[in-house]
């Protein structure tokens, strides 16, 4: 079954009291809206790979993740930046990946010991608009030079979160506990590990006061550049779709639209807004007269601006074979519209 929830590679620019005003909800983020319109056409590999196999799986990070001496005991560990993809809860798939907290024994630095695991609970309500995740903790996590942090993802099939990685030119000591260990506490590193790895996993460890206090992974910034390569673009078409999550928070004038699509398209969506039970034609977009930003990237002008209120929501019709693209995953949930006796009302895909 395809995954419905979707993020629509569609950005509005909106006018308000005679500015350009920021009062939309849920849109994707300009750069990664840029990223996502050259993946519909672009045949090069990705460098990114999903970690979650058929099997569960646990990683510790080894001595290449250890904490920097320049921060002391006051520093604590507050939250996640993440390269993840979230999909949809069902009867099967509803299990969630852990963050996990090791430190290794000071008698003997080859044994493991697990002190705490925190689930990274993510639904599509939490869906991000630039690609990347910020998973705050309720309560900070101290640590020290013993410190060991690690992940555990289940299987493929049962995980509504899956963490991504990303190739690295080096080997680097990233710990996978073996299968028929994957449940022992303490771990001892000659026996139960499997040593170096020649990817790295998109996550940063936020920590306070100052960031950045555990060496070897990714920065924040290259979280979010590899974050753009987790999700797939999907094509879909003879559907009308809403988006609760997409949203205007001020009265205002659409005067512009940015869509990434194909320019010889046979047909282009309509899209509409949705205020209470009424649905408003917003523009069907003519690609062959828009200004092209990059790769499958357009601007196009409405020669009748269309004002927009509170709370109206975005709504695509791609009906009669358009083509509407797509980010698939990560995005909010999206809803039928159904017209009943006159009354719209939105049924969830599920």
């Amino acid at each position: 079954m395809m995954e419905l929830d979707l993020l629509v590679l569609l950005s509005i620019c909106l006018l308000q009291a005679g500015a350009v005003e920021s009062c939309t909800e849920g849109f994707m983020s300009h750069d990664l809206l840029t990223a996502k319109a050259e993946q519909i056409t672009s045949s090069v590999e990705s460098s990114v790979t999903r970690l979650a196999e058929s099997q569960p799986t646990r990683w510790i990070f080894g001595y290449d993740f250890i904490p920097k001496p320049s921060c002391n005991s006051s520093h604590v560990i507050t939250g996640l930046v993440l390269g993840v993809d979230i999909r949809t809860v069902t009867e099967s798939r509803n299990e969630y990946p852990l963050f996990e907290v090791w430190r290794i024994s000071n008698g003997n630095p080859a044994y493991y010991y697990k002190q705490q695991n925190i689930s990274v609970v993510l639904t599509p309500a939490n869906f991000s608009t630039n690609g990347t995740y910020k998973f705050m903790f309720s309560r900070s996590i101290s640590f020290n030079s013993s410190t060991r942090l690690g992940i555990y993802q289940p299987a493929n099939g049962n995980s509504v979160v899956r963490f991504y990685t990303v190739r690295q030119s080096i080997d680097i000591d990233l710990l996978r506990v073996k299968a028929a260990d994957i449940n022992n506490d303490p771990l001892v590193y000659s026996t139960n590990f499997n040593t170096w790895r020649s990817f790295n996993v998109i996550m940063h460890p936020i920590t306070e006061p100052n960031d950045d206090c555990f060496q070897g992974f990714l920065s924040q910034n290259d979280v979010i550049t590899n974050s753009s390569g987790i999700t797939r673009i999907t094509r879909v078409t003879n559907e009308v779709r809403a988006f609760l999550d997409i949203r205007f928070t001020c009265n205002g004038t659409i005067k512009n639209i940015i869509l990434g699509t194909l320019r010889f398209e046979n047909h282009y969506p309509l899209i509409q807004l949705k205020r209470s039970s009424q649905l408003i034609n917003v523009l069907r977009p003519n690609i062959t007269g828009a200004t092209n930003i990059s790769t499958n990237l357009y601007n196009v002008s409405l020669i009748n601006p269309v004002e927009v209120k509170p709370n109206d929501i975005l709504v695509i019709d791609s009906s009669n074979d358009a083509r509407m693209y797509y980010q698939q995953y990560n995005g909010p949930l999206n809803y039928e519209i159904e017209n009943h006796n006159g009354e719209l009302e939105l049924e969830p895909l599920d």
